[in-house]
């Protein structure tokens, strides 16, 4: 295995797991958002 070709496939796995981590995050703030929103309506 040449190193170029694992720095190629490491940044790549980096970065999908970046973005797995920012879906998650944004997941995550939008159900808190939506459960303080409607906390407060339904009370």
């Amino acid at each position: 295995m040449h190193p170029a070709d694992f720095w190629r496939i490491a940044r790549s796995l980096v970065g999908k797991f970046a973005l797995l981590i920012r879906l998650v995050g944004f997941g995550f703030a939008l159900l808190l958002l939506l459960d303080v929103h409607f906390g407060f309506a339904l009370r």
